[in-house]
């Protein structure tokens, strides 16, 4: 691109699971600019999704991923894919990061995280003798 004058490159994605990948330092790096961490007039970042702490579920969300949601993408649509991610929970990371474009620990959900997190960190197995 060194041989342009007004070189561009145009990067479209969405989130991912991977946080040790180009695509997450990217991420990273575009939300330093905007938090105005860093300063980089070569670099343009617009990111359009919703927050970590945003009810997946919550139709108002939908709007900050998809800011044409109704033109582009029906939000009948978006209802019926989020009523499958509710019901089937192997879809939910799927539709946070292709729909929400949202970041997820894992690429396939079979066991909500705060479930596992509620667990005890230690577990005696003899209580489970005669159980199984």
């Amino acid at each position: 691109m060194g041989t342009r004058r007004q070189p561009l490159l145009i990067i479209i994605t969405t989130s991912g699971f991977d946080r040790h990948s180009i695509l997450y330092e990217q991420y990273d790096y575009a939300k330093k600019i905007l938090s105005g961490v860093i300063k980089d007039k070569t670099f343009l970042p617009v990111i359009y999704e919703a927050d970590k702490k945003d009810d997946w579920q919550d139709e108002k969300v939908w709007y900050k991923a998809n800011p044409a949601l109704g033109t582009f993408r029906r939000l009948d649509d978006m209802r019926s894919l989020a009523k499958k991610a509710k019901e089937i929970i192997a879809l939910q990371n799927t539709f946070k990061r292709f729909y929400l474009d949202q970041w997820t620990q894992q690429e396939t959900r079979w066991l909500a995280i705060e479930k596992w997190d509620a667990c005890p960190d230690k577990f005696d197995i003899k209580k489970l003798k005669g159980k199984i």
